[in-house]
């Protein structure tokens, strides 16, 4: 035995504000038979034409939703070869980086050693002759 047909009130388990479920289950219901134009206009409190502009909104919307969309490639796994090249390229990042840190960490201390001799040095006068 087949269940009976939900309708609009299909509407009412889908996300979405209140308001917005309600004029979309109207509309569906004027497309059904179940409401007419001039009832669905009083039960949204606005004119005719407000329900025909709601009704292609819905309507539109419902159609782009239902265009066909050609998938997306599924991603290949990288083969052994690439792997083993990614980490390589990754290590030797890992290693010029841990390089650098080093090579800064130098030049801090030397600067904080030297710097207040090399800067405060005296300066030679030259003398005239």
């Amino acid at each position: 035995m087949a269940r009976p047909p939900t309708g609009p009130t299909l509407v009412d388990r889908l996300p979405g504000s209140d308001e917005a479920k309600h004029r979309t289950c109207i509309i569906l219901e004027t497309i059904t038979g179940a409401r007419s134009i001039e009832q669905a206009a009083q039960a949204l409190d606005c004119n005719r034409s407000y329900v025909h502009v709601l009704r292609d909104q819905i309507l539109t919307a419902a159609i782009q939703g239902a265009e066909a969309r050609t998938p997306g490639p599924k991603p290949q796994p990288p083969s052994p070869e690439e792997a083993q090249a990614a980490v390589a390229a990754a290590d030797r990042r890992a290693l010029d980086a841990k390089v650098a840190l080093e090579l800064e960490q130098c030049r801090t201390e030397l600067a904080l050693v030297l710097g207040p001799r090399i800067g405060n040095a005296p300066k030679k006068k030259h003398r005239r002759r």
